[in-house]
């Protein structure tokens, strides 16, 4: 959480469940805030103002697709956003999210804002991005690239532009 006191986690139950949980920094206080059969919940992030958290459901009856949704940080009011993707990463002022989506056959990077809406595409190439997350600032974003076969480092504007590989 951004307090540093609580920490939120994907707990495996089982091949077939797996489930949100929190717990506080010093492992007291587990807690299972998810707890659907048949899906698998992971990659939570806790949002700036630590009041909600972001995760990913994925449905392997359905092909392994993938959801965003969100939750308060008690786990109640859990609810799907309507968007197929990945790994969703709270903007640092929490109106927006990246996440990664491979709806089109391979995995791209998209921003939303935090309800769901005003879906932009920022990536699409003929290669796999995704493990996308915000500067402190706002003002980039680091992700994953498969340009050259290998997992990359790379940097962008917020909106697409200025796509910088920082390793080889």
């Amino acid at each position: 959480a951004p307090d540093g006191r609580r920490l939120a986690a994907t707990g495996y139950v089982n091949e077939t469940t797996w489930s949100i949980y929190t717990f506080n920094a010093d492992g007291t206080g587990l807690t299972r805030l998810t707890q659907v059969a048949g899906v698998n919940d992971t990659e939570p992030d806790w949002s700036p103002d630590g009041t909600r958290i972001a995760f990913t459901r994925i449905y392997p009856a359905d092909a392994g697709r993938n959801e965003v949704w969100i939750m308060n940080a008690d786990g109640s009011d859990a609810r799907s956003l309507g968007i197929d993707g990945f790994g969703a990463r709270w903007s640092p002022d929490g109106t927006r999210f990246v996440f990664a989506s491979n709806r089109d056959g391979q995995w791209d990077l998209y921003v939303c804002n935090a309800d769901g809406t005003g879906e932009s595409h920022l990536t699409s190439t003929t290669w796999d991005e995704m493990g996308a997350d915000w500067d402190p600032f706002g003002t980039r974003i680091a992700f994953s690239s498969k340009e050259d076969g290998d997992w990359e480092i790379v940097v962008m504007a917020t909106d697409g532009s200025g796509v910088r590989r920082l390793t080889t």
